[in-house]
């Protein structure tokens, strides 16, 4: 693919994500899957616009509105402040990738030709944005961020060690033979912290289920359940079972664990993940939203 034909297709992509509730994961994934003739690295190289947008949306959004170039902000004029902010593309690149070649998206309006121009020297953060801006808070959450402080905002990359199979050492070991440096998290014994996003899914340790994608947050939250070996565990909320296979863990796959959730797609995700952490302990059950009935149901 063409540098315009990944823009558009990172454009189609992001336009979707605005109209739909689901995971942007999940929608690159449907996006990309329908278009075998993309290669490993159009993937990637479409992720990474996607996700930079995503990642810094409230930085971009302030830059779009400082500079009021006439433009409304929305997904294009987020791709052109990513690609001049964040992806260190110059005017001319950008110019030829929207050129309005075959499969590249429409030529530039004069309007986001400016915006460009207007851009070009600045960096992503400005010492005038505001905390929630920095801190990457999406509006409805923005009150809250008095007390955030600013050099905290970048999300880290967590994962959890499945302590069934391994330990966090050979794991730390295996991914740096696959040239990925990780630390313990400072707080959950079995997670690991790496420095930057990282794509895992192709490794064996990931395959073989040694390792979950999971923040320690969430790992934490499992482990206050303080649960142990031949309980009977209820995870009402269970979504894709990230929290519900830190509770496998726990409870060292044995005893009874009901993953349960009112949305059924999601919970038949699950699958897969309880097939690489070889888990036999989990049901899985979708909710009609009465809890009294699913309550008798569970008894």
């Amino acid at each position: 693919m063409t540098p315009g034909a990944r823009l558009a297709a990172a454009i189609e992509i992001l336009e979707r994500i605005e109209a739909d509730r689901r995971p942007a994961d999940r929608l690159i994934e449907a996006y990309t899957r329908a278009r075998r003739y993309m290669g490993s690295r159009d993937r990637a190289a479409v992720r990474v616009l996607v996700f930079g947008v995503l990642r810094h949306r409230a930085r971009l959004d302030w830059w779009c509105a400082r500079l009021d170039s006439g433009q409304p902000v929305g997904v294009r004029s987020r791709l052109l402040a990513e690609l001049v902010l964040a992806q260190g593309w110059d005017s001319a690149a950008i110019a030829e990738a929207f050129a309005g070649a075959r499969y590249g998206p429409s030529p530039l309006a004069p309007e986001e030709s400016a915006l460009i121009a207007a851009l070009r020297g600045k960096a992503l953060d400005h010492a005038d944005q505001p905390p929630a801006v920095q801190a990457e808070l999406p509006d409805w959450l923005a009150h809250e961020a008095r007390d955030h402080r600013p050099g905290d905002r970048a999300p880290p990359f967590d994962l959890r060690v499945n302590r069934r199979k391994t330990n966090r050492e050979e794991v730390r070991t295996l991914l740096a033979g696959a040239g990925i440096e990780a630390a313990p998290t400072p707080f959950s014994p079995a997670g690991l912290r790496i420095a930057a996003p990282v794509r895992i899914e192709h490794l064996p340790l990931f395959r073989d289920g040694l390792v979950e994608i999971q923040d320690e947050g969430s790992q934490l939250v499992a482990l206050l359940m303080d649960a142990r070996p031949g309980m009977t565990v209820v995870d009402y909320c269970a979504g894709a079972g990230g929290k519900t296979l830190a509770l496998v863990d726990a409870m060292a796959d044995q005893g009874r664990l009901v993953a349960c959730d009112i949305d059924e797609a999601r919970l038949a995700r699950m699958a897969d993940r309880l097939a690489r952490a070889s888990t036999s302990i989990v049901e899985t059950r979708v909710l009609d939203g009465a809890p009294h009935r699913e309550a008798e149901r569970l008894e």
